[in-house]
């Protein structure tokens, strides 16, 4: 009798208790990427243990909340700090319960400068100022009036990378994102979130998504696949620059590594120096040594470096021309230069506020260069794919690549002795 009490009274007893644990309501708090580093973007998911409709609200002890009312957030993490404290209070729809408030504590990392060149704060003279204008062949084009007037323009100290991101790179990027549930896959493209603006296109397979327009399908070089869960590169072409790549995930993978895409003045700076040089290497014409242009290898890519040093810039970056374009921060518009114009020195300028397409710099292998017959600067030549086919920020193709900076690192440290 006393072992049937007891047990009875065991098993009656501890069941209510264990049914009001499990429907006892939590949220945790879901950190991706797991990795943060500071000046990165993070995106941050409350789930309930018990799915309910229910009101979100967030707070952070450092950096910026980039939205605030729903269980899936952004949010930038701050520039320097060992960690942060996020928190989460969630109030159940239709009970009157107290809300339920979570906290979780990131850890912050500091970027890596590995591979990058330390640019200096400077002072260069931004646009053209060496197309004569009152050449009677000149064309004035939307193109070739893009980068005038000539303006002065003051940076602070900026890390770059020394060569552009390789496919390489970017598969390891897609796989690290995918991995934590970043991405979707779809037969077109490679998806992930972009902050406002829901599900876009990082990388393109192919145009199926817009078969319905009537357009010109732009040229993708398609070497990177996707096949058994995993991204894959074509043999050979690891170390080519990564192509088919939208602004979007270009952007994508800067802020997965805590960077940026440069701004324009910055990879104008980056590409010319102080000196108002035409070309990164000087005022020299370009040879086939010096840079991918005027055909001289056709359309062919090549592994990032080949060009260097003769065709690095005066800080010792590589390929900033010739190959492909190179997405940068800034919005297009072709007047922004004469609609802003000053004479006195601009700080770190960021181009227009808004725009239809985002900015290209840097010239393809296909731009021709020939003497005293060219228009159009290659180290101030501004573009945009909007005339090609405008659909923002879902453009890809095989003649746009990328490369990050990182802003406010700290100088490397030298040892004594050294």
């Amino acid at each position: 009798r006393l072992l049937f009490a007891m047990s009875f009274c065991l098993s009656g007893c501890r069941q209510p208790r264990e049914a009001s644990m499990l429907s006892e309501p939590r949220a945790e708090i879901i950190v991706r990427p797991a990795r943060v580093f500071h000046r990165g973007e993070v995106q941050l998911e409350a789930e309930l243990a018990l799915p309910r409709r229910a009101a979100y609200s967030w707070t952070a002890s450092q950096g910026k909340l980039l939205s605030n009312d729903s269980n899936l957030v952004f949010w930038e993490a701050p520039a320097s700090g060992k960690s942060c404290l996020i928190t989460v209070t969630v109030q159940l729809e239709g009970s009157a319960a107290a809300p339920i408030s979570t906290t979780r504590k990131i850890s912050l990392s500091s970027p890596s400068t590995g591979g990058m060149v330390l640019v200096p704060a400077g002072e260069f003279e931004m646009g053209d100022d060496l197309t004569d204008l009152d050449r009677p062949d000149f064309i004035r084009t939307s193109q070739n009036m893009a980068d005038k007037p000539a303006h002065k323009v003051r940076l602070p100290a900026y890390w770059m990378d020394r060569q552009r991101v390789t496919n390489l790179q970017y598969v390891n990027f897609l796989q690290a994102a995918w991995n934590e549930g970043l991405l979707t896959v779809t037969p077109a493209a490679v998806m992930g979130n972009q902050r406002g603006g829901g599900l876009v296109p990082f990388l393109r397979f192919s145009y199926e998504d817009l078969a319905g327009l009537n357009f010109t399908e732009p040229r993708l070089a398609r070497a990177i696949s996707w096949g058994d869960k995993r991204f894959l590169v074509k043999k050979g072409h690891e170390r080519l620059p990564a192509v088919d790549v939208t602004w979007a995930g270009a952007q994508a993978y800067a802020l997965f590594h805590g960077k940026a895409l440069p701004t324009e003045a910055q990879w104008e700076y980056a590409a010319r120096g102080s000196d108002s040089r035409r070309y990164p290497w000087g005022n020299e014409l370009p040879t086939p040594r010096h840079a991918n242009l005027n055909h001289l290898w056709g359309n062919k890519l090549f592994p990032v470096g080949t060009f260097s040093p003769l065709g690095d810039s005066p800080f010792g970056i590589q390929e900033m021309i010739g190959g492909v374009f190179e997405w940068v921060n800034d919005w297009y518009n072709p007047h922004y230069y004469a609609d802003n114009y000053s004479a006195d020195v601009i700080s770190h300028p960021r181009g227009p506020h808004w725009g239809r397409d985002r900015s290209i710099r840097g010239i393809p292998s296909s731009y021709f260069i020939t003497g005293a017959d060219f228009e159009a600067i290659p180290t101030t030549f501004r573009y945009s794919w909007f005339l090609e086919l405008p659909i923002g920020d879902g453009f890809a193709n095989a003649k746009t690549g990328f490369r990050t900076v990182l802003n406010h690192a700290p100088r490397p440290v030298r040892r004594r002795g050294r």
